[in-house]
């Protein structure tokens, strides 16, 4: 892990301090009502592995002129971020919208309007951040997301991130490079936030043209849990898009009108997650030994996809990254688990979906794990 320190010697808010590198313990199989106060998780969240290919970046030097200025720029943004979506000031709603409330601010110097959303989804801010943040996670809650990669790593949390989208013909492409900083306040708040830069090793491409974000991301409010012990945050969404080129902003301001309704496909990309996890674990956990064989697996695993109308590498994905610990394993997941043995494999992919497991609060999975697993 990569410390974060200033030329000037100013020490760091504790939120852009390395991960603890303390190994996680076995995940409890013990039903327990969800934590809201629990921020424990922060400090072990997921990462990804060194061998990681979006890990693989070249990294800001502290003795870069722009190292203190990628901070500040990520300190600022999660200052005005948290501002902009606690404030009611200058806000006017605009309307209400499958469960999504939607404002417009106006900005004196700017034709662009800024858009603010919220709405409330079932799950932890641990679950939400991991749809916010990792790239390859996007796809499922963002049809316009053609792709995007790290450029370079400031610190752990504070990554310059290039991203590019699809536009309806007529209109071009669109590409960003901006500075993303994550953190979590005292309060439990989540906060992803980023902003346009500029950086001479990324210059336009052919086929694009280079947006440009303002202060924009998304705050994380964990609420208390609802009636059934589920556990529920307000995610608010900020964004400011000039998509630049030839676009009137009156134009930019009727299409960006939609942006926050991301907030229902983040749910609804978290909630499809969920059942896959729920039924297949609860299939394999009912999977007797002598069936434990890759392609019965497999089976169970494809068909709990199949059943949500899921796509595989939604599941297989991240099913082989808990089991093997590599993005990139050299068999198919299916394979490895028949080797593994059914007792260590559903010890580890237990491990790996606590974090969906613990949204569920479905008793009875837990019960099952805990008489396999703890026996």
């Amino acid at each position: 892990s990569r410390n974060c320190k200033r030329k000037t010697g100013t020490p760091l808010p504790p939120y852009l301090l390395p991960l603890s590198t303390m190994q996680k313990p076995a995940a409890s199989t013990q039903y327990t009502k969800f934590d809201i106060k629990d921020t424990t998780w922060w400090a072990q969240r997921e990462m990804g592995t060194p061998d990681d290919p979006y890990n693989q970046i070249p990294k800001v030097e502290s003795a870069d002129p722009l190292y203190d200025e990628y901070i500040e720029t990520a300190e600022k943004n999660f200052d005005l971020l948290l501002q902009e979506s606690e404030k009611e000031e200058g806000w006017v709603l605009l309307k209400e919208q499958d469960g999504i409330t939607i404002e417009y601010k106006d900005a004196p110097d700017d034709p662009i309007r800024a858009f603010r959303g919220s709405g409330i989804v079932h799950a932890t801010s641990e679950v939400i951040r991991l749809h916010l943040v990792q790239i390859d996670l996007r796809p499922y809650w963002d049809p316009a997301f053609e792709g995007g990669h790290y450029h370079m790593e400031v610190c752990e949390n504070v990554r310059l991130v290039y991203y590019s989208f699809n536009a309806p013909w007529p209109v071009t492409n669109r590409d960003f490079i901006v500075c993303a900083g994550e953190k979590i306040t005292d309060d439990g708040k989540v906060l992803s936030a980023v902003s346009s830069i500029e950086r001479e090793d990324v210059p336009e491409k052919s086929g694009y043209v280079r947006g440009y974000l303002g202060t924009s991301g998304f705050v994380v409010k964990p609420l208390d849990n609802d009636e059934d012990g589920k556990p529920r945050c307000m995610l608010v969404y900020i964004a400011q898009v000039n998509p630049m080129g030839w676009i009137p902003s009156m134009v930019a301001n009727t299409v960006n009108i939609e942006q926050p309704l991301c907030i229902n496909a983040i749910k609804n990309a978290i909630l499809l997650t969920q059942l896959m996890i729920e039924e297949s674990l609860t299939k394999l956990f009912e999977l007797p030994e002598e069936q434990w064989e890759a392609k019965t697996i497999r089976r169970v695993i494809l068909k709990a996809i199949d059943n949500h109308n899921g796509k595989k590498d939604m599941l297989l994905d991240p099913y082989s990254y808990v089991v093997t610990g590599t993005r990139k394993p050299t068999q198919n997941v299916d394979v490895i688990m028949q080797e593994l043995g059914k007792k260590a494999s559903m010890r580890k992919l237990w491990d790996g979906a606590l974090p969906y497991l613990k949204c569920t609060a479905n008793k009875e999975l837990f019960a099952a794990a805990h008489a396999f697993l703890e026996n």
